[in-house]
Order: structure tokens, then sequence, then C-alpha cells
């Protein structure tokens, strides 16, 4: 019996210095609360669940999608590659009802890939290639069909005289 009430003692002891533990360390944050704006940047993710992985991925940082047969690789602005069982069909699918009105970010270009239209650096029609990048730490080079770089370039064009146009009035 008297074992009995020394693990009970030394248990409410326990419990007593972990209370008053928690209640200075709750007392010191009180006084020490970061701003939160101070932190806080926006950033917008899209989640891809499949059976065995979760992916949370920064929007602003997918450079493109690669279509691969049942899979999409996804590429990265920090040369990252995922690649989920859906094809890019599904994966368009997904970026419209996650991100709505701003998945105009993304662009279909042809049959194989979704492109993040903020990081076109080139479109060079005679090579048929294109290039995204940063222009400062990665550059992806691939090979699409002069149809749709053709298209494209003809989606970058019409938005530019549209901004000229509304600049003007």
């Amino acid at each position: 019996m008297r074992r009995l009430f020394n693990f009970f003692g030394h248990f409410l002891a326990s419990l007593t210095f972990l209370s008053l533990t928690l209640h200075t360390q709750t007392h010191r944050n009180r006084h020490f609360t970061p701003k939160k704006h101070a932190l806080s940047f926006h950033m917008e993710y899209i989640f891809l669940n499949s059976r065995d992985e979760l992916l949370r991925i920064d929007v602003s940082r997918i450079v493109y999608f690669e279509a691969d047969g049942n899979y999409t690789n996804i590429y990265l602005c920090n040369k990252l590659k995922g690649t989920v069982c859906m094809n890019l069909a599904r994966m368009q699918e997904a970026l419209t009802a996650q991100l709505k009105e701003k998945a105009t970010r993304f662009a279909r270009v042809g049959k194989s890939y979704i492109i993040n239209l903020n990081y076109v650096y080139s479109i060079q029609m005679l090579k048929q290639r294109l290039v995204l990048s940063d222009q400062s730490s990665f550059a992806f080079q691939i090979s699409v069909s002069k149809e749709a770089l053709k298209s494209l370039r003809d989606l970058f064009l019409k938005a530019k005289t549209k901004t000229k146009s509304s600049k003007q009035q």
C-alpha cells in the first residue's frame, strides 16, 4: 500500500510540475506573440491525393506538367519531379476545380503538356522548342509541335494587345 501511495504521490507531483511548467510557458508566450502580418505571405497549394501519398504543391512553383500515359509528371522550379497516377486531362480538371479562375495561369500546350505561363521564356518555332525559365536558376526545354507553339504565341500576342488597349483607355 505504501508503494502504491508513493507511486501516486510521485505521479501527482509530476503532474503538478508539468502543469506549472505549461502555465509558465503559456504566461511567457502571452507577452511574445509574433505579428501575423510580418511573416504572412500568400501561397496557394494544390493537393493531389492518391492511395499511397498526398502531394501538397505550391502552385507558383509548378513549371509544367507532362503526360506519361496514365501518369502525369510534375516539374517544379527547384528541379524536383513528382509523378501522380492521373492522366493529363484529369490533371487539367483538378487544376480548374481547385484553383477556379486562377487556373488561367496554366495553359494546355499540345497533347503532352500543361505549362505555367509565368515561366515562358522563349518560343522557338523553327526548332519546335519551348523554353520555360525563371531567368536565373533553371531552364527547361521541351519539344512541342509547331501548331501548339503557334497557338501559345498567339495567346501571348493577344494578351499583349489587350493590355495595350486597356492602358490607352
